[in-house]
C-alpha cells in the first residue's frame, strides 16, 4: 500500500493514496493554516483563483508545491476545476540566443549526436576557434554580473501577493521591486545573448554543458552549481499566487493515477502557473515523462517552467552517472529546445 506524507505550515498528516481521491481525509481541517483559507473575502468557496503548482521529482518521489491566492484549502487542489476558459493571450514567441541557435544548428559538428559514445560538452567552452567563443565569453562575463547582483539583492521580506490589488492595477509597480536592474535583465545582459520568450522573459541559452560551464575548469567545485540559471523574476512575479506539498510514487504511464501529469491536466488550467522539476535518476522513467510533456498539447498549455537533469552520454558526468546514462546530448538539447519553442521555459537542473 502506498502512503504519502503531506505537510502544510507545520501540520503533518498521512494519507492513503491507493484509494479514491474523493476520500474524506483530503479535506481534514488539519490542513488549514493562516495562509490557506477556504475562500476570498466576498467570494464563494468554489471560486477558482490562479494556482502555482511546483512538481518536484526526486528519486521516484514527486513533491507538489501549489501556490494559490491567500484563500484556499487543500481539497480545492483535488476537486475538479471550475475555471472558465482562459482569456485570449497574445501569440507566443520564443527567441533563442545566437549561441543557442549555433549549438542546435551544429549538433553533429560539435560531436554531440552519439548515443553510445560520451560527448565532450566542454569543448565548445574551451575552443578559441569556435565562431561563438567570443560571444560565450561576453555572455559568461554578464552572467557573473547577474549572479553578483543576485547575491547582493536585499531579500523581500513582505508577501508580494498581499501588495497586489484585487484588480491587479498596481502589479507593475509591485513586481518592479523584483528587478535586479532598473532596465530589467536587458540592462544586465546588454550583449543580448540570453534566450527570451514572450511569457517567461529571459532565460539562459541552452548549452551542451547542461549545467555551469565553470565545471570545465573545476569539476568538483562547480558540478552542482546553479549559477548558470537565469530567471526573469519580474515575469514570474506577475503570476504569483501559496503552498502545498504532496509526495507520491511515480508511474510514467500516460493517464495513470500516479502519473503526475494526470494530476496537472485534471486539476489545473492555463491561468495557473505550474513549475515542474524532473530528476528521478532513472532514465527509462524520466525520459518518458519528459517526452510526454513535449508531445502533449494540453500539458504544454499548462506547464510554465520545466527543470530537468537529463542523464545522457555526457563525458564530464560519466563517472557520476555510470551506466544509467541513456541517449545523446544532441537529443537532450533538441528536446529542451522543442519545449521552449512550444511555450515551456525549459532549464537544465544540476
Amino acid at each position: 500500500m502506498l502512503r504519502s506524507s503531506l505537510k502544510l505550515s507545520g501540520c503533518k498528516k498521512h494519507v492513503d493514496l491507493s484509494s479514491n481521491v474523493e476520500k474524506e481525509d483530503y479535506s481534514l481541517p488539519v490542513f488549514r493554516s493562516n495562509e490557506l483559507r477556504v475562500k476570498r473575502d466576498g467570494s464563494s468557496a468554489s471560486e477558482r483563483v490562479p494556482v502555482l503548482a511546483w512538481l518536484v521529482f526526486v528519486n521516484s518521489i514527486i513533491v507538489v508545491v501549489a501556490f494559490h491566492g491567500k484563500v484556499m484549502e487543500f481539497v480545492s487542489l483535488i476537486s475538479p476545476s471550475s475555471a472558465s476558459a482562459s482569456e485570449e493571450r497574445s501569440p507566443y514567441h520564443y527567441h533563442p540566443s545566437s549561441v543557442e541557435k549555433h549549438v542546435l544548428d551544429n549538433l553533429n559538428g560539435l560531436g554531440l549526436t552519439s548515443s553510445t559514445e560520451y560527448a565532450d560538452t566542454c569543448a565548445i567552452v574551451r575552443d578559441t576557434r569556435s565562431p561563438v567563443y567570443v560571444d560565450l565569453q561576453n555572455y559568461f562575463s554578464e552572467l557573473n554580473h547577474y549572479n553578483d547582483l543576485i547575491k547582493d539583492f536585499q531579500p523581500i521580506t513582505h508577501d508580494l501577493r498581499e501588495l497586489i490589488n484585487a484588480n491587479e492595477e498596481n502589479i507593475e509597480e509591485v513586481c518592479s521591486i523584483t528587478k535586479l536592474h532598473s532596465d530589467g535583465l536587458g540592462g544586465i545582459f546588454t550583449s543580448r545573448l540570453v534566450s527570451n520568450s514572450t511569457d517567461a522573459g529571459a532565460m539562459e541559452p541552452l548549452l551542451p554543458t547542461m549545467r555551469s560551464h565553470k565545471m570545465c575548469n573545476n569539476f568538483a567545485k562547480h558540478v552542482m552549481s546553479m549559477d548558470y540559471l537565469v530567471h526573469d523574476f519580474y515575469s514570474m512575479c506577475k503570476k504569483l499566487a501559496s503552498w502545498h506539498w504532496v509526495n507520491v510514487g511515480v508511474d510514467s504511464t500516460p493517464g495513470s493515477k500516479m502519473n503526475p501529469f494526470t494530476t496537472i491536466t485534471n486539476h489545473f488550467s492555463p491561468d495557473d502557473f505550474v513549475v515542474v522539476k524532473l530528476d528521478i535518476d532513472t532514465s527509462a522513467v524520466e525520459n518518458l515523462l519528459a517526452r510526454q510533456l513535449r508531445d502533449d498539447p494540453k500539458l504544454l498549455g499548462l506547464v510554465d517552467q520545466f527543470y530537468f537533469e537529463d542523464h545522457v552520454k555526457q563525458k564530464e558526468l560519466k563517472k557520476s552517472w555510470g551506466e544509467s546514462a541513456e541517449g545523446s546530448v544532441a537529443e537532450s538539447l533538441e528536446l529542451m529546445a522543442s519545449m521552449r519553442e512550444k511555450g515551456v521555459a525549459s532549464h537544465y537542473w544540476p
